[in-house]
């Protein structure tokens, strides 16, 4: 094994991925469940109303603590991967940037939603630096491996990646000024998301199974 540190680093950015796929799945189920409320008729929903939003705000917190528990995963995660290759260092500068931002914008939302909401835009941005930071490294460690086939697909990666984060940045663009179509644009992008994660996934599967060797 020659990179030893990406290949525990990657095995953990890879549990923390898993982590966040549970957690979307469970964020869209919440999406699910207040879109039912919202646009439901409020006669057959008066009964079982209560309920229906206990479930979903339970979602939205298990979302929440298991996206907590990746986001420290995937932090040691790419500090150890990046005593291997400076791609993953990048990547954890955008990370902690991320998460700085995302803070700031909870801290502040009920002072200046506007400009919270648009943080959160950004942090959008900034996640998408992190997901081509993390693939470039290990491109960079395959090429040094001469596996060009890890090289060819990272390519692939990182195209699919960007095209699935300009999507969601644009839906996100429109849902602000959409303000009526905001639970369809939430369980939209709850299903765009799955997606990126799958493909990332895969990607991280390949890269700990390359590093094994």
């Amino acid at each position: 094994m020659r990179f030893p540190n990406a290949y525990k680093g990657i095995s953990k950015v890879l549990l923390a991925e898993i982590l966040q796929l549970i957690g979307t799945v469970v964020g869209i189920v919440a999406g699910v469940f207040m879109l039912m409320v919202v646009e439901g008729d409020p006669e057959i929903l008066l009964e079982g109303s209560l309920v229906t939003v206990g479930v979903s705000t339970v979602a939205v917190i298990v979302a929440g603590v298991v996206g907590i528990i990746a986001f420290i995963l995937n932090l040691v995660g790419l500090v150890q991967a990046k005593k291997d290759d400076n791609g993953f260092r990048y990547a954890l500068i955008f990370t902690v940037i991320c998460i700085v931002l995302a803070i700031v914008a909870a801290f502040i939302v009920n002072i200046n939603p506007v400009l919270s909401d648009w943080m959160s835009f950004v942090v959008t941005i900034f996640e998408l630096c992190v997901f081509e930071y993390v693939v470039v490294g290990i491109m960079s460690l395959a090429q040094k491996l001469g596996d060009e086939k890890m090289v060819a697909f990272g390519s692939k990666m990182r195209l699919i990646i960007t095209i699935l984060y300009i999507v969601v940045l644009v839906m996100q663009l429109f849902g602000r000024f959409n303000i009526a179509f905001a639970g369809v644009m939430t369980t939209i992008l709850g299903i765009i998301e799955l997606v990126l994660y799958i493909a990332y996934l895969i990607y991280l599967i390949k890269a700990r199974t390359m590093l094994a060797k």
